[in-house]
């Protein structure tokens, strides 16, 4: 079996959760996959570099001459035109033979391969918070919806609550749908120097600035907190990609020197960050997985998260839950993580979420939606 995988809409570094996936996903399915299987990556230099450490024979890399630039002008223009302009990518891969072409970034670029199409599901941010989006990133998110519903052979949903998303924006057939989870960051048993300098205890929240992630909340709830306990010792740590408005926030909601953030850090620095931190809180407004709960927990950090049905999808009981939306209750849940209130799940319950949700399990069942 010729495995394709469309590698043209991923950047390394700069898309988050979805890069980790990826990123774990290709090493995993060559752990999974027949001797006699292919798996080829398709993309620009850009795109496959992450990859050129892995030396298997059945892994083939596809290199397209076209520039980031060029690429996203092709996409959007695919939108417009839809198939016309990314021709030439069609004609190439199906000139490669495949049998199978995995889309693993909720679309279908480029169009027009004659293979068997699995295409990832990650969320529908778009319809839960159409607030948090311009109207043409609406638009141009269902436009890509509509096409892949269409036409694709199957679609793998990262969680049972995006699946039932994709069921009820778009009507995809049960048969048609599968489940197959994500996973945290495997916990590291080395780990690099902590980037946070010495001080007061701190609590973590990594996530890119989008306002989805609801920094503007919580750094009001930790403000309010630290008014309120003025002898307490206590820092807010941020990592990830950060924006105009993110340094805003940061210039006018933040107690001075309370609230760090740090940008963007190694994987090995952010293991770093868990083990020494107090807790992990995440207050996003929505999440079509969530990568930190489990991470957090697979730390031993105690956790603080919304009460989104996705979380209790995945971990149950084991982290405590708040309104995402109050303040109050943001503020409520760092007292808590300060006050060491959280409990951390005991270690069978901790091992039973991460040998659910774990990097290889998540290739071996995304190999087998691949082989139907």
């Amino acid at each position: 079996m010729r495995i394709g995988i469309a590698l043209f809409q991923f950047f390394p570094g700069r898309i988050g959760g979805v890069a980790e996936y990826i990123e774990r996903l290709i090493p995993g399915l060559l752990k999974v996959m027949a001797a006699d299987d292919e798996l080829v990556l398709c993309g620009n230099r850009e795109n496959l570099a992450p990859f050129d450490s892995l030396a298997d024979s059945r892994l083939k890399r596809v290199p397209f001459s076209w520039s980031k630039r060029w690429i996203q002008c092709l996409r959007l223009a695919d939108l417009i035109l839809p198939g016309s302009p990314s021709s030439p990518f069609s004609r190439r891969l199906n000139a490669l033979k495949l049998d199978v072409f995995f889309c693993p970034q909720q679309s279908i670029f480029p169009r027009g391969v004659r293979a068997r199409t699995v295409v990832a599901v990650m969320d529908f941010l778009h319809y839960r918070c159409p607030d948090q989006l311009s109207v043409w990133q609406r638009w141009t998110r269902r436009r890509k919806e509509e096409h892949f519903t269409r036409v694709c052979d199957h679609a793998i949903s990262i969680s049972a609550a995006t699946q039932a998303d994709l069921q009820s924006y778009y009507k995809m057939p049960a048969e048609k749908c599968s489940v197959v989870h994500l996973a945290g960051r495997a916990v590291q048993t080395t780990v690099a120097p902590n980037p946070v300098p010495p001080g007061a205890p701190y609590i973590y929240f990594p996530a890119a600035a989008f306002p989805h992630k609801n920094h503007s909340r919580l750094l009001e709830a930790f403000r309010r907190y630290r008014e309120s306990h003025p002898d307490t010792a206590a820092r807010l740590l941020l990592s990830g990609q950060t924006s105009p408005r993110m340094e805003q926030l940061l210039r006018y909601q933040a107690a001075a020197g309370d609230v760090l953030h740090l940008g963007f850090v190694s994987s090995a620095e952010v293991a770093a960050i868990y083990a020494g931190s107090q807790g992990v809180i995440i207050p996003t407004l929505f999440e079509g997985f969530g990568m930190p709960v489990i991470e957090g927990l697979g730390y031993g950090r105690p956790v603080c998260c919304s009460d989104l049905p996705v979380f209790h999808e995945l971990v149950g009981d084991a982290v405590r839950y708040f309104d995402p939306q109050s303040i109050e209750s943001i503020q409520s849940a760092i007292a808590d993580l300060f006050a060491a209130r959280v409990a951390v799940p005991d270690a069978v319950r901790t091992a039973e979420i991460l040998e659910r949700l774990n990097w290889d399990r998540c290739a071996a069942e995304t190999y087998a939606v691949l082989s139907k």
